[in-house]
Protein backbone atom coordinates (compact mmCIF):
# COMPACT_ATOMS: atom_id res chain seq x y z
CA UNK A 1 0.00 0.00 0.00
CA UNK A 2 1.14 3.27 -1.38
CA UNK A 3 1.82 5.78 1.75
CA UNK A 4 0.20 9.31 1.56
CA UNK A 5 1.58 11.71 3.36
CA UNK A 6 0.29 14.97 3.97
CA UNK A 7 2.21 17.92 5.43
CA UNK A 8 1.42 20.96 7.56
CA UNK A 9 2.82 23.10 10.36
CA UNK A 10 2.58 20.19 12.63
CA UNK A 11 4.24 17.20 10.82
CA UNK A 12 3.11 14.84 8.29
CA UNK A 13 -0.02 12.54 8.73
CA UNK A 14 0.24 9.09 6.88
CA UNK A 15 -3.21 7.49 4.65
CA UNK A 16 -3.71 4.04 6.56
CA UNK A 17 -7.11 3.14 4.41
CA UNK A 18 -6.86 3.81 0.66
CA UNK A 19 -9.48 4.17 -2.34
CA UNK A 20 -11.98 4.11 -0.46
CA UNK A 21 -15.63 5.38 -1.85
CA UNK A 22 -16.98 8.44 0.13
CA UNK A 23 -19.34 6.43 2.27
CA UNK A 24 -16.71 4.28 3.36
CA UNK A 25 -14.77 7.36 3.99
CA UNK A 26 -17.03 9.15 6.16
CA UNK A 27 -18.24 5.78 8.28
CA UNK A 28 -14.38 5.50 9.28
CA UNK A 29 -14.19 8.76 9.89
CA UNK A 30 -17.20 8.52 12.24
CA UNK A 31 -15.08 5.48 13.95
CA UNK A 32 -12.77 7.33 14.55
CA UNK A 33 -14.25 10.71 16.26
CA UNK A 34 -15.89 7.97 18.35
CA UNK A 35 -12.64 6.61 19.41
CA UNK A 36 -11.25 10.43 19.63
CA UNK A 37 -8.85 9.92 16.84
CA UNK A 38 -7.53 13.14 14.83
CA UNK A 39 -7.86 12.47 11.04
CA UNK A 40 -8.20 13.72 7.97
CA UNK A 41 -10.10 12.46 4.46
CA UNK A 42 -8.07 13.07 1.70
CA UNK A 43 -9.51 12.73 -1.77
CA UNK A 44 -6.93 11.23 -4.66
CA UNK A 45 -7.07 9.84 -8.56
CA UNK A 46 -8.20 6.47 -6.94
CA UNK A 47 -11.23 7.48 -4.22
CA UNK A 48 -10.45 8.28 -0.26
CA UNK A 49 -8.46 8.00 2.23
CA UNK A 50 -8.52 7.95 6.15
CA UNK A 51 -4.85 9.79 7.06
CA UNK A 52 -4.07 10.05 10.74
CA UNK A 53 -0.85 11.10 12.85
CA UNK A 54 1.86 8.29 12.51
CA UNK A 55 1.81 8.00 16.28
CA UNK A 56 -2.14 7.32 15.87
CA UNK A 57 -1.52 4.67 13.50
CA UNK A 58 -1.82 1.50 15.37
CA UNK A 59 -4.99 3.00 17.50
CA UNK A 60 -6.72 4.27 14.55
CA UNK A 61 -6.27 0.86 12.39
CA UNK A 62 -7.16 -1.15 15.38
CA UNK A 63 -10.40 0.47 15.66
CA UNK A 64 -11.31 0.44 12.14
CA UNK A 65 -10.26 -3.25 12.34
CA UNK A 66 -12.48 -4.21 15.09
CA UNK A 67 -15.39 -2.23 13.38
CA UNK A 68 -14.97 -4.39 9.66
CA UNK A 69 -14.97 -7.46 12.32
CA UNK A 70 -18.59 -6.09 13.72
CA UNK A 71 -20.08 -5.17 10.33
CA UNK A 72 -18.80 -7.84 8.21
CA UNK A 73 -21.26 -6.33 5.33
CA UNK A 74 -18.91 -3.07 5.39
CA UNK A 75 -15.75 -4.65 3.41
CA UNK A 76 -17.70 -5.59 0.46
CA UNK A 77 -18.06 -1.56 -0.10
CA UNK A 78 -14.72 -0.54 0.85
CA UNK A 79 -12.89 0.01 -2.25
CA UNK A 80 -14.07 1.87 -5.52
CA UNK A 81 -13.52 1.01 -8.98
CA UNK A 82 -10.16 2.24 -10.89
CA UNK A 83 -10.87 5.20 -13.07
CA UNK A 84 -11.53 3.94 -16.77
CA UNK A 85 -8.49 4.60 -18.77
CA UNK A 86 -9.07 7.57 -21.37
CA UNK A 87 -8.05 6.50 -24.81
CA UNK A 88 -7.42 8.63 -27.68
CA UNK A 89 -9.75 8.95 -30.13
CA UNK A 90 -8.55 8.04 -33.58
CA UNK A 91 -10.39 9.94 -36.02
Amino acid sequence: METIRMESSDGAMIAIFQQLSSDVADLYALVLTAAGIDHRIVKSWAGWAIAVWPADAACATAAIEAYRQENPETIARERVAAPPILRQASW
